[in-house]
C-alpha cells in the first residue's frame, strides 16, 4: 500500500478491507485508517454496539464524553471527571466540604447518557 502511495505508512496506519474480504487486495478496496478505527469497524461488524455519556466534568465544568462502560454510571462511584487532574481536584473539593452547593450542583450536572451509535463515524472521538 506504502508503494501505491509513494510514501511510508505511519506506524499507526492500518490498512483495511472496505469490503470485509481480506482476499480482495485491489485497491478500491483498501483504505488507510487509525487503529482505533479499525478497532470500531471490527466491534461494529461483530455487532457490538457502544453507548456513550456526555458529561460534564464536576471539576472544570468541561463538557467531555465517554463510553458509558468506562463511566461511574457503568461501574458505580458518585462521578467521572475529564481527566485524572480534576478527579483529583474534586475529590479534594468533596472531602473538605461535601456539602458545599456547588459541589452537590456539579454532582448532579455529571449525568446525561446518549445513544448507542450504529456506525464508524457518528461515533464520537474517545
Amino acid at each position: 500500500m506504502s508503494i501505491e502511495l509513494g510514501k511510508r505508512l505511519a506506524k499507526t496506519a492500518h490498512v483495511d478491507h472496505i469490503d470485509g474480504d481480506k482476499l480482495n487486495d485491489t485497491l478500491e478496496n483498501l483504505q488507510v485508517i487509525s487503529l482505533a478505527e479499525n478497532n470500531k469497524k471490527a466491534a461494529l461488524e461483530r455487532g457490538v454496539e457502544r453507548t456513550y455519556a456526555a458529561l460534564r466534568c464536576p471539576g472544570c465544568g468541561r463538557r467531555f464524553v465517554r463510553e458509558r462502560r468506562q463511566t461511574h454510571l457503568a461501574k458505580g462511584g458518585i462521578y467521572t471527571a475529564c481527566s485524572r487532574s480534576c478527579s483529583g481536584k474534586f475529590q479534594h473539593r468533596i472531602r473538605k466540604d461535601p456539602k458545599d452547593p456547588k459541589v452537590i450542583s456539579a454532582l448532579d450536572e455529571n449525568i446525561q447518557t446518549i445513544g448507542p451509535y450504529s456506525s464508524v463515524e457518528a461515533a464520537p472521538g474517545s
